[in-house]
């Protein structure tokens, strides 16, 4: 019965660049237990990851010129028809959105959530009346495969933005343009084709939100997830944006078949060669497995969907393999695509080498915009979600190490978790627990498989 307690818990590190080592000491059994996220306003996040979620924030999300950049060119319905200019109709608008709702649903601060409600009806007082949203004019939408890519994820974006903060005008913006979607693009495609688009997860979450099962319905006749189970291969981002799509699914109607491609994954990268030291994954945007990390490695959204993910198999699953990944892939893969003070991002992140920033590599890409920075963006706004989780037996499991806090209910008592660490600097984690009555719940701990010797005290 836990009343007030301090967990006093140290690692002894070897660094996180070190070679994962034998099983997981956490002592969980595979699928023993299913984890759930916490509401991202009640947690409160400190030391490094806090750092690199304020300085994303504020050097790369708000200082943004959201009307020259994103707004305008919607706005204008600028491009060009069926050959206009490469990725024309394509600005990440949609991943950018995505972000900023996550941020201002952790920060619940009033200049985030004003700069997100912007975005949302700016957005939605370009949408036409037949349902399109986006830059493209008429002979070029929909058929034009950046325009479609464009569209979903804002479709995805506003479903974010229903399910964090109720805004039902985004919900009805988003149907109406999965609606268009459905009605205008035309038949067939193969999966590797649609998964990058997103438009199987965007429309699986309108079906989710909405209750109308018409849009689960497309996404099964387009791609029929209950039959598809591959080997990782080829564009990696694509490969494991269908495999959330999957696990999406899976929310719905479980079925072990519907893991078989993420665990297709995890077996490649750990046992085939396809995890690169530092935790990221893909060459040239694609899978590989010859341990090269130089050049054109580690692509910034086949990390940040590596991570993603990682993070859902974990809710699934709960297997500490799964955070291990994580931990390494978030400080050594995502951060390191960062620059120091925050306002570029990397295309790719090689182990060794000159950085090269967006602006050095891509000068034609207009500032801020494209697929890679905007899920960067993602990515880190997804940092708060993964650091505890609440369990399917109403206990608490922490996966991310950090300084942090957060409260949630547990039995009917109140619980104020509390982490006190410099990690990774040393491996030292003083864990805070203050129920606002006494309380009996398990709290589970992640020991990292590189770390060769834990030692837990109470009190």
């Amino acid at each position: 019965m836990i009343s007030r307690t301090n967990v006093w818990f140290s690692l002894a590190c070897f660094g996180i660049l070190s070679v994962l080592l034998g099983a997981a000491a956490n002592g969980q059994e595979p699928g023993s237990v299913r984890l759930h996220p916490l509401d991202l306003k009640d947690v409160k996040v400190g030391g490094e990851v806090g750092r690199r979620i304020n300085l994303t924030l504020n050097e790369y999300i708000l200082a943004v010129d959201v009307d020259k950049v994103f707004l305008d060119p919607i706005r204008k319905k600028a491009a060009g028809g069926l050959r206009g200019g490469g990725a024309g109709g394509y600005l990440g608008f949609g991943k950018f959105i995505d972000a900023t709702v996550q941020l201002a649903a952790h920060t619940r601060d009033k200049r985030v959530i004003a700069f997100k409600n912007r975005l949302v009806s700016e957005t939605l007082k370009t949408q036409l009346d037949d349902g399109y949203v986006g830059m493209m004019q008429p002979a070029a939408r929909i058929r034009k495969y950046w325009d479609l890519h464009e569209m979903v994820y804002i479709i995805h974006a506003l479903v974010t933005d229903y399910r964090l903060f109720d805004n039902r005008a985004a919900l009805r913006g988003a149907a109406k343009a999965a609606d268009y979607i459905m009605a205008k693009r035309p038949p067939g495609g193969h999966p590797r084709s649609t998964g990058k688009l997103n438009l199987e997860r965007a429309l699986l979450g309108v079906s989710a939100a909405t209750g109308e099962r018409k849009y689960q319905d497309y996404v099964l006749k387009e791609i029929d997830f209950r039959k598809w189970a591959a080997a990782p291969r080829g564009h990696a981002y694509t490969f494991m944006n269908l495999c959330l799509a999957q696990l999406d699914f899976h929310e719905t109607e479980p079925s072990p078949r519907l893991l078989v491609s993420s665990h297709n994954v995890i077996d490649f990268l750990t046992r085939h060669d396809g995890l690169l030291i530092h935790g990221s994954c893909s060459r040239h945007e694609s899978f590989h497995s010859n341990q090269d990390g130089t050049g054109d490695a580690a692509e910034a959204c086949a990390t940040a969907y590596l991570i993603k993910l990682l993070n859902r198999l974990l809710q699934i699953e709960g297997k500490a393999l799964y955070g291990d990944m994580m931990e390494r892939a978030i400080y050594n893969a995502l951060f390191a695509a960062q620059s120091p003070d925050g306002k570029q991002t990397r295309y790719f992140t090689a182990v060794t080498g000159k950085r090269k920033y967006f602006k050095e590599r891509w000068p034609h890409l207009p500032p801020h915009t494209y697929c890679c920075r905007n899920n960067f963006r993602r990515a880190i706004a997804d940092l708060p979600g993964l650091i505890c989780y609440r369990t399917s037996d109403d206990g608490l499991l922490i996966n991310l190490y950090t300084a942090s806090s957060t409260t949630v209910k547990l039995k009917g008592a109140t619980v104020k978790l509390r982490q006190e660490t410099d990690y990774p600097t040393s491996g030292k984690v003083v864990i805070h627990l203050a129920p606002d009555k006494p309380v009996d719940f398990a709290l589970r701990l992640r020991i990292p498989r590189w770390c060769a010797k834990a030692r837990v005290s109470v009190n």
